[in-house]
């Protein structure tokens, strides 16, 4: 079996609705399961600091 950590954000939209679709779609991939899911938490952009915060 193969572990892995993947982090996902969002800064546009509805940006909770965004990421609830992005974890059920990872969650329906073929021999894929998630295990655990962390709270979403606002994070400042960086880089182009010009656009809304994101959820991650």
């Amino acid at each position: 079996m193969i572990e892995a950590w993947v982090g996902l954000g969002a800064n546009l939209g509805d940006r909770a609705a965004t990421l609830d679709a992005a974890l059920e779609r990872i969650d329906q991939l073929e021999c894929t399961r998630l295990r655990a899911v962390s709270r979403y938490y606002f994070t400042p952009p960086w880089g182009d600091t010009e656009q809304p915060e994101f959820l991650n």
